[in-house]
């Protein structure tokens, strides 16, 4: 169903996903595996506690802007990181 890519066009779709993604969004089934993979890597991170995150891991839409949001002064925490620090249900 969908294309094989060179080298040089798998780079333009991954910068594209770079460039037009945001971490936490869907990522649309019909979009290239190339692109679905790099937006996979822009939503997986680290938490500081050195946890791997992924946008499925929060339990909230405030906890995950927390983690992934614009803000500068955002957290940076895991779901269990913010659990401990701010208390479970309390966001």
């Amino acid at each position: 169903m969908f294309i094989e890519l060179a080298p040089e066009q798998e780079v333009a779709f991954r910068q594209w996903a770079r460039e037009n993604y945001k971490p936490g969004a869907d990522i649309n089934s019909m979009w290239h595996p190339v692109v679905q993979d790099e937006c996979q890597q822009i939503s997986t991170k680290k938490c500081i506690c050195g946890a791997t995150v992924t946008v499925d891991s929060f339990t909230d839409d405030v906890s995950r802007k927390d983690f992934y949001g614009d803000d500068p002064h955002r957290s940076g925490m895991c779901q269990v990181c913010q659990d401990e620090i701010y208390g479970e249900g309390t966001k």
